[in-house]
């Protein structure tokens, strides 16, 4: 039951598509540089999804999961994606708004290591938290809290930064993009709540 959760409530939203266009953007001179955290972290998506693969195959409820209810869902999403293409505007809106949502988060994480004094790369920081986000987004948690700051922080020291300057990294910029947009925005909702709005 519990592998069963967690594969339902696994993260679709950074799958390593992200991470090939990353590649093809960037360059394979990226994966050149001598960053030990690159091929360490790219060995555990391969073993992560390897394990989760072979879990799959092997239990019973994989099976049914990936071949009945998994199979239902992409059949539901291609007619609706299918909808979606009639309606340019929404298009637009919904892989716009994607788009602009994961620049706004990479351009933070990079600025929050500016802050920190760390000298990598701009692209060697968009690879290294794509990567490492990848890989939190199995962890069952909401907002990936523990496993994403835990990836990040091993990312980075893996790459040569000091711990404790890679934690500071990591908290201000979690602190910036998860923690500090709670407060306004369920007073929003309580607002839209009371003029029914929602």
């Amino acid at each position: 039951m519990r592998l069963i959760w967690t594969l339902e409530t696994f993260s679709w939203s950074d799958v390593p598509d992200v991470l090939v266009v990353a590649a093809i953007i960037f360059g394979a001179s990226l994966l050149m540089r001598g960053t030990q955290a690159i091929p360490l972290l790219r060995g555990t998506i391969v073993v992560v999804l390897v394990v989760l693969g072979g879990l799959v195959y092997v239990v019973p409820a994989g099976r049914r999961l990936v071949f009945g209810r998994l199979a239902d869902v992409v059949g539901d999403a291609w007619r609706d994606l299918r909808t979606l293409a009639t309606q340019p505007s929404k298009v637009i809106g919904l892989f716009g708004s994607a788009a602009l949502s994961k620049t706004t988060t990479l351009a933070a994480f990079v600025a929050s290591c500016a802050a920190s004094d760390i000298s990598l790369a701009t692209s060697q920081l968009v690879f290294l938290y794509m990567t490492a986000n990848t890989v939190a987004s199995a962890a069952p948690t909401p907002g990936g809290v523990g496993a994403i700051e835990a990836a990040l922080i091993a990312a980075l020291t893996g790459a040569g930064v000091e711990p404790a300057v890679a934690v500071s990294a990591v908290v201000v910029f979690r602190l910036a993009t998860y923690w500090a947009p709670i407060p306004p925005a369920y007073v929003s909702l309580r607002h839209l709540r009371a003029i029914d709005a929602v």
